[in-house]
């Protein structure tokens, strides 16, 4: 049997409530500061926006629009 206390139950359940709330604020900032492109659905959804993001923070100049 695993050894499974009430603390170690709580800690978990507070580090998985602050993780979710976490990436809720993440995608929140952003939606609100551009970083989300607009075609961020489908099967390359998360690759696009990853892209798109770092793209956007890292350099000065955003490349031309498709």
């Amino acid at each position: 049997m695993t050894d499974l206390s009430r603390r170690k139950l709580i800690k978990t359940g507070l580090a998985a409530a602050a993780g979710i709330s976490g990436l809720g604020v993440a995608a929140r900032l952003a939606q609100e500061y551009g970083l989300v492109p607009p075609d961020h659905g489908g099967p390359y959804g998360l690759g696009e926006t990853l892209t798109y993001a770092s793209q956007r923070l890292l350099t000065r100049h955003s490349l031309a629009r498709e």
